[in-house]
């Protein structure tokens, strides 16, 4: 998903914490400037997973309020360079 965005391949660190015989297991991603903690896991895979779903779903948000705001931006535009207006004139 980040490539087909053009943003840097992900770079994950996953920690460990606690017993070795109990481990708890948290990744970490970092995606461009974007940095994500996932979720308690008990196997790596799963917290690679975790973070990996939770960076998608920012990600995702982030990119369609970035489309939202472009769209806004640019209807604003046009109607500035259209001379439309939302304001009525009245005649004196």
């Amino acid at each position: 998903m980040a490539q087909k965005r053009g943003l840097k391949l992900p770079i994950y660190e996953t920690l460990q914490e606690g017993p070795p015989r109990k481990p708890i297991i948290v990744s970490i991603v970092e995606i461009g400037s974007d940095t994500f903690r996932g979720t308690e896991a008990k196997t790596k895979k799963q917290a690679e997973m975790n973070v990996a779903e939770m960076a998608c779903v920012a990600l995702t948000e982030k990119g369609e309020r970035n489309a939202k705001r472009q769209k806004t931006s640019s209807e604003d535009v046009n109607a500035d360079m259209t001379g439309s207006s939302t304001h009525k004139h009245t005649k004196t």
